[in-house]
């Protein structure tokens, strides 16, 4: 099992890491330390100090396996980039992983069967979308200041599987696997401020089209 590097300007393999069975998420820093899920063996892989060598070749210095929890499957890191967040998909939890350490610093329980998830840029709250049953017709809401978690029903969703937080950091975006669905759920209660963006040097205009019918978005309740 393995992870492969490439470089996105030539398309040239760099490197081929070798990984976990079964390996699932993945999450890069801005220092090149890269984490890999092993879905089946429970834990990260780990490579860091990045360098390339003259053939344009990427290296590692180090490369360690550590334990983390039942089944990782999808991570994100948080803005700062401190903490990872681990979906632990057989125990239900929200694993927050330690960068600086490479430790287990909290497991959340949430959802069953959590899949993808996304952190606001406030590094708040953490949305996680739920597969399995009873919660497969939810998401997760993690408060990561005192860590409580709450549920978001999504009305004939079933089994919550991609997730996403719009830019504006109003809506998240949530796929049902089962029931065929992509969902937005309002998130503006909870008062998250976008970083201002800067705006495109031209614009253009796209040709008329049809829209796409949509349902109404769910609401969060406070």
């Amino acid at each position: 099992f393995s992870a492969t590097v490439y470089d996105t300007a030539t398309f040239k393999q760099l490197h081929k890491l070798k990984v976990n069975e079964h390996p699932r998420g993945m999450a890069i820093t801005k220092t090149g330390k890269v984490y890999v899920a092993g879905f089946e063996g429970d834990e990260l892989d780990i490579y860091d100090g990045l360098t390339v060598g003259a053939d344009g070749m990427a290296n590692y210095a180090t490369h360690k396996k550590l334990k983390a929890c039942k089944h990782v499957r999808h991570m994100t890191l948080s803005p700062d980039e401190g903490t990872l967040y681990l979906s632990c998909y057989y125990l239900g939890q929200l694993g927050a992983w330690d960068v600086a350490t490479d430790k287990m610093k909290k497991l959340v329980q949430i959802g069953q069967e959590p899949k993808s998830s996304a952190v606001s840029v406030d590094g708040r709250w953490v949305f996680i979308a739920n597969f399995g049953k009873p919660d497969n017709d939810s998401i997760s809401v993690v408060d990561t200041t005192d860590w409580t978690q709450r549920f978001v029903k999504v009305p004939k969703m079933d089994q919550g599987c991609g997730l996403t937080l719009s830019p504006d950091q109003k809506t998240v975006w949530v796929t049902g696997w089962n029931s065929r669905t992509v969902d937005a759920i309002d998130v503006s209660p909870l008062g998250i401020v976008a970083k201002p963006t800067t705006p495109a040097p031209t614009s253009v205009t796209a040709p008329s089209e049809k829209s796409a019918s949509t349902n109404p978005a769910t609401k969060l309740m406070l």
